[in-house]
C-alpha cells in the first residue's frame, strides 16, 4: 500500500510592506513555529523577510491551500501559488526559487529536476 502524504499552501505575509512567502509543509504549526524562531532568533533563511521582520515584526500566518497525494502535487501548487501571488518579484513577494525550494526537495527526498485558518503573529 502506497501511502499518502497530507500537506498543506502556506504564506506568510509581511503587514506593513504586504510582501509575501509562499511555502509548503506537511507539519504546518510546526512550520509556524520554525519561521517565528527563525526569525526572533535574525536567522531566518530568506534575509529579505528577515529585514523586514526587524523593522515591524507583524507578520501573518494562512493556509491558502491544502493537498492529499505525492510531494509533487505539493510543489506543483506551491509554484502555482508563486505565480499567482507574484512573490518571484521582489515588489511582492520573498520567494527564491533557489533557496526556498532546495531544502525541501532534499527532506522529502526530491532530486532537483522533479519538479513536481489563519494566525497573526504580533512579536515585541
Amino acid at each position: 500500500m502506497i501511502s499518502r502524504m497530507k500537506g498543506c499552501i502556506y504564506v506568510l505575509t509581511h503587514c506593513r510592506t504586504g510582501k509575501k512567502y509562499v511555502g509548503m509543509t506537511v507539519h504546518p504549526k510546526e512550520r509556524e513555529k520554525q519561521h517565528l524562531r527563525a526569525l526572533r532568533a535574525n536567522r531566518h533563511i530568506c534575509k529579505d523577510l528577515q529585514h523586514d521582520f526587524n523593522i515591524d515584526p507583524h507578520i501573518t500566518f494562512e493556509i491558502v491551500k491544502t493537498w492529499e497525494g505525492g510531494a509533487n502535487i505539493g510543489f506543483h501548487l506551491e509554484k502555482e501559488i508563486m505565480i499567482s501571488l507574484k512573490t518571484y518579484d521582489e515588489r511582492y513577494g520573498y520567494n527564491n526559487t533557489d533557496v526556498s525550494m532546495r531544502p525541501q526537495r532534499r527532506r522529502m527526498g526530491l532530486s532537483e529536476d522533479n519538479s513536481y485558518r489563519r494566525k497573526d503573529w504580533v512579536t515585541a
